[in-house]
């Protein structure tokens, strides 16, 4: 075999080598990109739960170790029949270090009526959610209870 065959082998190897190491490190980017789309699509689920009264199914959505705490019973009571979300979108993600927490901003716009049904008013409000992933593979709502700030429910 020619000098000329193991440069060009060499050339292509390198080339190889080089957008090996391009694409790994693409990987994390792509990776966050995928868990933001999960996050997002795990949030307006339970946030739409929660709108829609199934209460139940959302504290399944619910940090485990606050469900050691708190009963379903005592989960149900938190939440008001007069509060009525009429949009509900995810704003913004921020990921903390290591990927396991992120905060999700969440804008809704919310609709409460009067208990002695005289009549109801309507509120864009913008709120941050935290999240936690467990055992690397769901992520969980941290309730307003585990985390300094609050949010409505």
């Amino acid at each position: 075999m020619s000098f000329l065959f193991y440069i060009k082998l060499y050339h292509r190897l390198t080339i190889v080598g080089v957008l090996s190491v391009v694409s790994l490190s693409l990987l994390p980017g792509c990776q966050r990109q995928d868990q933001g789309e999960i996050l997002k699509a795990r949030a307006l689920e339970y946030w739409n739960l929660v709108n829609s009264e199934d209460t139940i199914k959302a504290y399944e959505f619910e940090y485990p170790v606050y469900r050691k705490k708190i009963s379903v019973n005592q989960y149900v009571k938190r939440f008001s029949p007069f509060k009525h979300y009429r949009e509900i979108n995810v704003s913004d993600i921020r990921f903390q270090p290591g990927e396991e927490t992120a905060d999700v901003r969440m804008e809704v716009l919310l609709e409460i009526n009067s208990p002695a049904g005289q009549g109801s008013f309507v509120k864009r409000v913008e709120f941050t959610d935290r999240w936690i992933k467990v055992d690397n593979n769901l992520w969980y709502h941290v309730p307003k209870s585990s985390k300094k700030k609050s949010h409505i429910s």
